[in-house]
């Protein structure tokens, strides 16, 4: 595997719904005409502004939902998104999701890059080029599904480092990679993670159940693809 998993909170659609619901509440003595004047600019859907604020320890504390309606652009740890009023919280939760999705998963990837926790600073230039082929592009209006996380983080980083080398000599990139941040523990962590992804597959062949991958993973190896899903079941979860 080319990074470790990106961090989905384990509550993060607990979270989400508990700042939805009294996001929505603020709303709910706006008539239709009101509705339709506020946002008929917008498509019916407020646009919002969302951050995660953590705990010391990395848990997740809370999600802050802020109104956007003059669209200003999201600072670094926030996200842009857009939320239906005139539903549930759980819905609004997860009309809220792909954006949240990217946004853990770009920031996970400049983490990664940042601290030296992935495998791509070695790979040469075709193969890296060889990557970005094999993964989608993700553009800016794509939906980010559980699927998706992992492969938008890998493809994120294998960019980053791609523009990296765009600018810098073989010396300049010697010099970087002999500066890099030395991780402890990084390649342990992939090692227990993928014995845990094939022990979860093998639990559900003796289940009797047959697993299936996202056709995302099809043109991976046998044991990458075994991560990708177990990465995509604990996401599911985690919502």
């Amino acid at each position: 595997m080319h990074s470790p998993a990106p961090h989905v909170p384990h509550n993060l659609g607990q979270k989400l719904t508990a700042a939805v619901r009294p996001f929505q509440r603020e709303y709910d003595q706006m008539t239709l005409g009101d509705a339709r004047r506020l946002l008929a600019r917008h498509s019916f859907k407020i646009p919002v502004l969302c951050s995660l604020n953590f705990h010391g320890n990395g848990a997740l504390k809370k999600i802050t939902i802020r109104e956007n309606l003059k669209q200003k652009p999201p600072y670094a740890w926030q996200f842009a998104a857009a939320l239906p009023l005139f539903t549930s919280p759980e819905q609004g939760a997860g009309e809220l999701r792909s954006a949240c999705f990217r946004w853990i998963a770009e920031n996970s990837a400049a983490k990664f890059l940042k601290e030296g926790r992935h495998k791509m600073f070695e790979m040469p230039d075709a193969d890296i080029e060889a990557l970005l082929r094999k993964i989608s592009e993700y553009g800016p209006y794509q939906k980010v599904e559980y699927r998706d996380l992992s492969l938008l983080t890998i493809r994120r980083i294998a960019e980053m480092e791609q523009g990296l080398r765009s600018g810098e000599s073989k010396h300049a990139r010697l010099f970087r990679h002999a500066a890099r941040p030395k991780p402890v523990g990084f390649l342990k962590e992939l090692e227990e993670e993928s014995a845990a992804a094939i022990a979860w597959r093998d639990d559900e062949v003796a289940k009797g159940y047959t697993p299936l991958h996202s056709f995302e993973y099809a043109s991976w190896p046998d044991e990458e693809r075994v991560v990708f899903a177990y990465r995509e079941r604990l996401c599911r979860d985690a919502f």
